[in-house]
């Protein structure tokens, strides 16, 4: 059973970069203890839908309410001009502004840029090729690692009863500082399909 639940909210941005959609998060937290999170909720509706979610760690923690700003970035292939965003004051509906050209540098130089060779091209006898990025702001590999799986499109149909999938780390890092105020692991997989 996850501990998770949905988080308050004072402001909420969302930005597109390409084909990213970055959404910010500013709130108040109950104590330090408090971890933030933004996801991307599991329904299979488009435009997709996103929730900023919390939990406290366990342990003595201050009873003092402290800001937080949380960042999430998601692949966003949608045209829609808005996104609703959960929080527990409800559900709102975030216009995605344009993204001002510093993100837009930023966001051109940070997770690596393209995939090194011998990544770039399918191997034999893969046929389909794909990309995905995930983030872990605790810097946990684990979790940025299976960040980037479910970030991955769904695996097209390829008609092989047997087909493989193999999936490559091709590069890792963190992100800190700039517009944003990152401060994060990141995770990038490579997924080959037969």
């Amino acid at each position: 059973m996850s501990n998770w639940s949905l988080a308050s909210c004072k402001e909420l941005h969302a930005y597109r970069v390409d084909d990213q959609l970055i959404i910010v998060a500013r709130g108040e937290k109950p104590t330090p203890c408090y971890e933030v999170k933004i996801e991307q909720l599991p329904t299979l509706i488009e435009p997709p839908e996103f929730a900023v979610m919390w939990w406290s760690r366990p342990g003595i923690c201050p009873q003092i309410v402290v800001p937080y700003r949380v960042v999430g970035r998601f692949p966003w292939k949608n045209t829609a001009k808005e996104v609703a965003v959960h929080c527990r004051e409800g559900k709102k509906m975030v216009k995605i502004e344009p993204a001002p050209d510093v993100l837009s540098r930023q966001m051109s130089l940070s997770g690596g840029g393209d995939i090194p060779t011998p990544f770039a091209k399918i191997p034999a006898p893969f046929t389909q090729r794909d990309e995905g990025i995930g983030y872990s702001d605790s810097f946990s590999f684990e979790e940025a690692f299976h960040n980037a799986i479910n970030s991955l499109p769904p695996e097209k149909p390829s008609g092989v009863a047997d087909g493989m999938t193999v999936i490559h780390v091709v590069d890792t890092g963190a992100e800190f500082g700039g517009f944003l105020g990152l401060h994060r692991m990141f995770v990038r997989v490579v997924r080959f399909s037969q």
